[in-house]
């Protein structure tokens, strides 16, 4: 696959196109409709599949499969909503703006499949325009821009037919429609199996935990511990968290000495400044009322509850935060590691505190073996989560590599040779 810079633009109404790409008007290339609008009887485990909104959204181009419901009604005497393979689906109505008209890409499925009535169906009238080439423009910036300056908004952003129809899109040759999309589709895959790696070894981390913060390394005999409601090794000691660690709870400073200029130290009010591992700086204080050192750990005490940071450097903590200084020969990551799992087992699944104070914090009741064993088990897990991490940035440079090719190959900025 060979590409180069295109030299010969003409101005159309979405931008600086190549000379010899078409401009249509996207409804003299595809008719419209609207999804079934239903009542809740008629939403079940019986009748036709149906595509909401949920399975609109995802890395993919394609819809997603999960999650489908039933519709209850005579998909044969409302067969015109039954979807075929590459017909392109919009979101109509969002309460996220960014959401609305958000487009996917029904790929065919093993049974039949309907549209609820938030959702839009394009369907092409003619052959020489590849459905992976449109859907990505569709997603582009360019068309998305479009899209939403045309839209209505209340409470919820609403795209209609009419917004659609005439948005205008670009039509190179079908060949070099379906190498563009190949391109792309290429990175899709790529993402997709990285997210895949992502998820298989977190679903390791959650095991290696389970096992390294009950049953530790190497031990035979074990002790029933009530506290925790599980054995632990005979050697392993029981303690609160306010026993082997200080907490300080975060106290706002006045307003009037937030600063962006760095007068003063970093303010972290709360789990919005958090990152994967360590904080981001946003504002800074000039006047802290409370204070985390260096490597304290940071634990957002509003919901969402028990959310972890490690502060890289000094720095004012706001209400929304506490700092946990290990003390004594415990080791800082394990105790950030027990805590994780203190309250994934105290919390039910989809449960949320809306608020912890420094007594609950204090008596948080951890396991801990000896020193030498916490720096293991804490490296063992952290190897793991760098694991993560570098995938992580795997992904990001993807997306990244992703965006800007769309950037150039949708606009024709950049072409591919096609013989």
């Amino acid at each position: 696959m060979q590409f180069y810079r295109e030299t010969e633009f003409q101005r159309t109404s979405i931008g600086k196109l190549p000379k010899k790409w078409d401009v249509v008007k996207f409804q003299n290339v595809a008719e419209f409709k609207n999804g079934i609008n239903f009542s809740k009887k008629q939403k079940g485990k019986k009748g036709i599949l149906t595509i909401d909104v949920l399975n609109m959204y995802g890395d993919s181009l394609y819809v997603i499969f999960d999650h489908l419901y039933r519709l209850d009604i005579n998909f044969k005497e409302n067969s015109d909503y039954v979807l075929k393979k590459g017909d392109i689906l919009f979101v109509r109505s969002s309460l996220k703006r960014e959401g609305a008209g958000w487009a996917s890409l029904f790929n065919g499925y093993k049974e039949p499949v309907t549209f609820c009535g938030f959702i839009i169906r394009a369907r092409l009238k003619e052959q020489r325009i590849s459905q992976e080439f449109l859907t990505y423009f569709l997603r582009s910036n360019m068309a998305r821009e479009k899209i939403l300056s045309r839209a209505g908004q209340v409470a919820i952003t609403n795209v209609t037919q009419d917004n659609l129809s005439i948005l205008y899109i670009p039509i190179p040759s079908l060949p070099e429609q379906q190498q563009i999309a190949s391109v792309l589709l290429k990175i899709d895959d790529a993402i997709q199996k990285t997210d895949g790696i992502i998820q298989k070894i977190q679903l390791l981390k959650k095991g290696l935990m389970q096992e390294l913060l009950t049953k530790g390394i190497g031990h035979k005999d074990f002790k029933y511990s009530k506290e925790l409601g599980c054995k632990i090794p005979m050697e392993w000691a029981i303690s609160d968290l306010g026993a082997r660690c200080r907490v300080i709870m975060g106290q706002s400073p006045p307003s009037r000495t937030y600063n962006e200029d760095g007068d003063g130290i970093p303010f972290f009010q709360g789990n919005v400044d958090f990152g994967e591992r360590n904080p981001m700086v946003r504002i800074y204080c000039s006047e802290p009322k409370k204070i985390a050192k260096k490597d304290d750990i940071l634990f957002s005490v509003r919901a969402p509850v028990g959310e972890l940071n490690i502060a890289n450097r000094e720095c004012c903590i706001g209400r929304g935060l506490a700092a946990i200084r290990v003390e004594g020969e415990n080791d800082r990551d394990y105790v950030l590691y027990s805590i994780k799992q203190f309250l994934k087992n105290l919390v039910p699944q989809g449960s949320t505190f809306q608020a912890v104070g420094k007594t609950e914090m204090e008596t948080f009741c951890l396991s801990f073996p000896r020193s030498e064993e916490q720096r293991q088990i804490a490296s063992i897990l952290s190897n793991v989560d760098d694991q993560i991490e570098k995938e992580r940035q795997t992904k990001e440079q993807l997306e990244r590599l992703k965006k800007g090719l769309m950037q150039i190959l949708l606009t024709g900025k950049v072409r591919i040779k096609v013989n």
